[in-house]
């Protein structure tokens, strides 16, 4: 144990065959800090400043069971690291922090560690974007053989992780909370679930690939997942969710490789609460699970040389309107038994979309605004063609007799004209139902 080390401008090493723990106000430098324990290194015994670099941006290392011999793990004690810039390096066999006592820092920036079990956990306050990088012959973040990675920065700071992420062990799980955004220019990757939350933005230019659920949250901004990045979720009984607040955007994916993905039976759930989806080419890809895109603005397709969205499940879809060049294209590889495909128009922007396989035994159309005009093409001579006024709403061409696909239509503003034209399902059932129509 030692209480009060200071120095102005030199380095310090400390080293301990056995325990170690720095005190509150018990280290101070302006020089790099290398502290190395037999065992445990334990910062504090209370609230305060256990290391301080003052203003130094020089290098601060903590490696707990450096003799390789026995257990040794970082331990909060209530004692804080402040840093001024410098580099952070934390080494350990048992554990870097809990879930629960979480190492503290301010004004942390370039930062990387590994644990052999234990888990990682680390809380970053008052200021500094945190930089999740290569140091000292440590590469980003990872545990070796188990533990769960979590890191938070409270300051109203971004995280960026320019090195891996790995968590790929026995269940082991990432958090990632960031007080302002999230830039992902390296993998990510855990044997468990992956937590993202971020207060404004997130880019993504980087594989993200969980074995559990993955979500995504902002509160306050966009998402943005880069041509050749993915997002990945864990399979079968998963989901992968996606949220924002603002426009969230999948770029070009390729066969096989599409920017967002869930296998099995596992779900993928994408929500922007106050604006749009923009889609390009091979943006999606789910087998058996429920894919669902809910947008508050329109869900528009950028380009149109392939498909958007590779489903062999129920699709449900809800936005005002479905824009650009060709409309919104959906295949299939191996499609299923009993596949439904739901489409909700909230505004008055016209929706279109093109069903390439003959994947659907019934299709629901919700329409909220009698002005919208809907279209949705499928395999052979099947289509579904409505036309919209502001008074009056035409289903000028309803076939879906060729696959036998049932068909279920309900206006749900009230008091509009409407028009039948034409409807044929064969020996699939067919319902149409309007509010409180005039006639």
């Amino acid at each position: 144990i030692f209480a009060a080390v200071n120095t102005d401008a030199g380095a310090v090493t400390i080293e301990s065959a056995d325990n170690l723990t720095i005190n509150a106000a018990g280290l101070t430098a302006k020089g790099a800090i290398v502290i190395e324990a037999g065992n445990d290194i334990t910062l504090g015994a209370g609230d305060g400043i256990a290391i301080n670099t003052n203003t130094s941006t020089a290098l601060v290392k903590l490696q707990a069971d450096n003799d390789g011999a026995g257990d040794g793990a970082i331990v909060d004690g209530g004692s804080l690291i402040a840093m001024t810039g410098g580099d952070l390096v934390l080494r350990a066999k048992t554990g870097i922090g809990t879930n629960g006592a979480k190492i503290e820092t301010t004004g942390l920036v370039d930062f990387a560690a590994i644990s052999t079990t234990g888990g990682i956990f680390l809380d970053n306050g008052t200021s500094g974007a945190i930089n999740i990088t290569t140091l000292d012959g440590v590469t980003g973040i990872s545990t070796a053989t188990s533990g769960n990675i979590g890191i938070i920065n409270s300051a109203a700071a971004n995280i960026k992780v320019s090195s891996a992420i790995d968590a790929n062990r026995v269940g082991g799980t990432v958090t990632l909370n960031a007080g302002a955004a999230l830039d992902i220019d390296a993998a990510i990757t855990a044997a468990g679930a992956i937590d993202l939350d971020a207060a404004t933005n997130f880019d993504i230019d980087a594989t993200i690939t969980g074995g559990g659920n993955v979500e995504l949250d902002t509160t306050g901004g966009t998402v943005d997942v880069a041509a050749a990045s993915r997002v990945i979720g864990g399979g079968d009984g998963t989901t992968l969710a996606i949220n924002a607040s603002g426009a969230i955007t999948f770029n070009a994916g390729g066969d096989a490789t599409e920017t967002v993905t869930n296998t099995g039976s596992g779900a993928i759930t994408v929500i922007s609460s106050g604006a749009g989806i923009t889609l390009k080419n091979d943006a999606v890809s789910i087998a058996d699970g429920v894919l669902t895109l809910t947008a508050d603005g329109a869900i528009a397709v950028d380009s149109n040389a392939t498909q958007q969205i590779d489903s062999d499940g129920n699709v449900i879809i809800s936005a005002n309107g479905i824009t650009g060049t060709g409309g919104l294209d959906i295949n299939s590889d191996a499609p299923g038994a009993d596949r439904a495909l739901t489409i909700t128009s909230t505004g008055s922007t016209g929706m279109a979309v093109n069903v390439v396989a003959d994947l659907y035994s019934s299709i629901t159309i919700v329409q909220q605004d009698a002005s919208t005009s809907i279209n949705v093409e499928l395999v052979g001579d099947d289509t579904i063609d409505i036309d919209g006024t502001a008074d009056t709403v035409t289903l000028k061409s309803v076939v879906t007799s060729a696959a036998d696909i049932g068909f279920d239509y309900d206006l749900t503003e009230a008091l509009k004209n409407r028009i039948v034209e034409s409807v044929n399902t064969d020996a699939g059932a067919g319902r149409v139902e309007y509010a409180n129509s005039m006639n």
